[in-house]
């Protein structure tokens, strides 16, 4: 340590002879000073003066030494003699960890304080615990705004869905996550439920409004057996005829109303239909519906061709056409039922159908019109009519009167 201490002072003390304004060291470890009264005095005191001589270590520290232990602060003082000046260069070597001097040589602290540290063990598990809490807290938000509240707002919606109102849409079908995929399956379910409700719906009332004429024609058959039987007449084969057509007439009516109840494409049985032996047929069925109306009917028949189509529908649409002309037609009015190549047309006079001309622009807009009964009648004959792809078209004439015209292109 002396050989290192006597290098370093006598380089300081040529650069201070060299240059008078050389900076020395005045901070850290090695600290230098020109002259015995720029020494700090709190240095000063550590060593003794009377052993100061040129070119000596000197050693002490800043408490009594201990043969146990090293002290803790140890100086050191090494004595350079300058040749251009009679004061000499102290140099000064602190071995301390700890001491604090001053960076300008004013001070030195020899029993330093003893740096306590800032976060003690309790102190640390207790700011884990809060950073854990707080995480968790975080976690669990984070859960509720992505995933309890959108199923909240999915059981709302189900509670909500209103199978007569399928076109209530929400919000939450906007979603893009799979819980916004879940709500529109079951809109759209409930959207099919709906349609199926309306099917089943219309298939009830298609069907109660349909039969009512073959069970009118059963009833009435029935009423003549027993007349007849009553007066010993045993000659029903007529009557047994007629219950039989209009079993067979409900039979084919439930079968086609079950094919127009599926809103499909299907296959329906073809065959050739004579149009005109079927109009007379239907006419002769609801003729009693003229009963004391004093209705004149006008037919016009051009054309006897048969067309290859699905009969028990086309019964169904011809029968409610020519159904609503007589339910419809006043006293002393006429009925008037063409039939050309593809085409059939049926129009009536004095007809309370339309009563107005506002109805008859809602009938015009609509393209169906609800006649009497459950008011199917024409609302089964547009439904045939798009089904089959026929075209249906209905016109206002003069003197109040309606026409319907159905062509089977």
């Amino acid at each position: 340590m002396h050989r290192s201490m006597a290098s370093m002072a006598n380089h300081y003390a040529q650069q201070v002879d060299n240059n008078g304004e050389y900076q020395l060291p005045v901070s850290g470890r090695y600290l230098a000073y020109v002259g015995l009264n720029a020494l700090p005095k709190d240095i000063l005191r550590l060593f003794d003066q009377n052993k100061f001589s040129d070119y000596r270590l000197i050693i002490q520290s800043g408490q009594p030494p201990s043969l146990a232990s090293r002290p803790k602060n140890l100086f050191l003082l090494f004595i350079q003699p300058l040749k251009n000046s009679h004061k000499k260069l102290y140099l000064v070597f602190n071995d301390g960890t700890s001491s604090n001097i001053n960076n300008r040589g004013k001070g030195i602290n020899i029993h330093p304080k003893k740096l306590r540290p800032i976060l003690t063990v309790p102190i640390s598990i207790i700011l884990l615990m809060l950073l854990s809490i707080a995480l968790v807290y975080w976690i669990a938000r984070l859960l509720i705004i992505r995933v309890l509240n959108p199923l909240n707002e999915l059981t709302k919606m189900a509670n909500t869905l209103d199978e007569n109102n399928p076109e209530l849409s929400f919000e939450l079908m906007n979603d893009k996550t799979e819980i916004g995929q879940v709500a529109n399956t079951l809109h759209q379910t409930m959207g099919r439920i709906h349609q199926y409700h309306q099917r089943e719906k219309e298939f009830l009332q298609n069907a109660s409004h349909e039969l009512r004429t073959p069970i009118t024609v059963v009833s009435s058959a029935l009423d003549i057996i027993h007349l007849r039987a009553s007066k010993g007449n045993n000659n029903i084969a007529d009557q047994h005829a007629n219950i039989r057509r209009a079993n067979n007439n409900m039979a084919e009516i439930t079968q086609a109303l079950l094919f127009l109840s599926r809103k499909t494409s299907f296959r329906t049985p073809i065959k050739k239909v004579c149009l005109k032996q079927l109009v007379e047929l239907i006419i002769d069925e609801h003729i009693y519906l003229l009963k004391d109306k004093n209705v004149e009917i006008v037919l016009l028949f051009t054309d006897n061709t048969s067309i290859a189509l699905f009969e028990p529908l086309c019964r169904i649409a011809l029968s409610n056409i020519i159904r609503n002309a007589f339910e419809h037609s006043w006293t002393d009015g006429c009925v008037r039922i063409q039939l050309d190549k593809l085409s059939l047309s049926v129009s009536n006079s004095c007809s309370d159908l339309v009563d107005s001309d506002k109805e008859s622009q809602e009938l015009t807009k609509r393209g169906i019109f609800q006649g009497q009964g459950f008011g199917l009648g024409l609302d089964i004959v547009q439904q045939i009519a798009d089904q089959q792809n026929w075209q249906l078209s209905l016109n206002n004439i003069t003197n109040n009167g309606f026409e319907i015209i159905i062509s089977f292109n």
